[in-house]
């Protein structure tokens, strides 16, 4: 089974975030939970607040220097 990973930019930050995305449609921005902050069954998530307009989903490859491609 493919793991989805997403990438997006704090909204007031420059650098980026990765792990799953939360997004709700009717708000200006998404949510990332970054990866390896849930444990098991127990709902432990740090939810990042990024610019939905910088969201990007990794494509599964990787650049000539072996760089995720998003």
């Amino acid at each position: 089974m493919r793991k989805y990973k997403f990438r997006g930019a704090k909204v007031a930050g420059d650098y980026w975030w990765y792990g799953s995305l939360a997004y709700f449609p009717d708000s200006q921005t998404a949510h990332i939970i970054p990866c390896g902050t849930c444990k098991g069954d127990q709902v432990i998530c740090d939810f990042v607040e990024v610019d939905r307009d910088t969201v990007g989903l990794f494509t599964g490859l990787t650049d000539k220097h072996g760089k995720d491609i998003y």
